[in-house]
């Protein structure tokens, strides 16, 4: 997803006659958000990693499966749903100013750079004890299984659509990341990156 960035932010867009009205949230509902409801249908079934897009806090943090970022200001620029969003935002160890425009027709769509976005729900996939993790996965030390992680990762992400190989490595990726996350494990961005550390760290 590509966003603008302060520098490119042609100045007319704040130059609107009718008032402009300031918050520091954005109009959506918390939760997270895809392109379409089959996308929405996959990721309620747990068959997607992360959606392209999360808001939390009412609407003062969203995120990215990269990038999180903290709402500075939010103003009406062309009532009654195009808004001006300053932010703050986090990749890996960098942090950096963000600034876009973002069309809100309801609280539950959006969109952004002419791509369209409704509202899946606040749940991520299905509850963990939906599907058991498999015994030899239970039996690896934990270093031993966030390896098998990152190389199932690169497998799963580098494999050909079309070859099933691809398709037992994004199983089995999932069936690793539920034991991790069983064991207290989170994947969150770190310095040099993102990896599984405990979460609270």
């Amino acid at each position: 997803m590509r966003m603008i960035s302060t520098a490119g932010l042609a100045l007319s867009v704040l130059t609107f006659a009718h008032p402009v009205i300031a918050s520091d949230r954005v109009p959506l509902r918390d939760g997270f958000y895809a392109e379409n409801s089959e996308k929405c249908a996959e990721f309620r079934k747990g068959e997607l990693d992360l959606p392209p897009w999360q808001v939390a806090k009412g609407g003062r943090q969203f995120q990215e499966p990269e990038m999180a970022c903290v709402v500075a200001s939010v103003k009406t620029v062309l009532p009654p749903h195009r808004h001006h969003v300053q932010s703050t935002c986090r990749e890996v160890d960098e942090t950096f100013n963000q600034t876009f425009l973002l069309d809100t027709p309801t609280r539950e769509r959006f969109s952004l750079e002419g791509e369209d976005y409704i509202w899946c729900g606040t749940t991520h996939g299905q509850p963990k004890t939906s599907r058991p993790t498999p015994a030899n996965n239970r039996k690896l030390s934990d270093r031993a299984l966030i390896d098998q992680w990152g190389d199932l990762n690169d497998d799963c992400r580098g494999g050909s659509g079309d070859d099933p190989k691809t398709d037992q490595a994004c199983g089995r990726r999932s069936d690793t990341a539920d034991e991790l996350q069983r064991r207290g494990f989170c994947y969150r961005a770190v310095k040099g990156g993102q990896d599984w550390v405990r979460c609270g760290k």
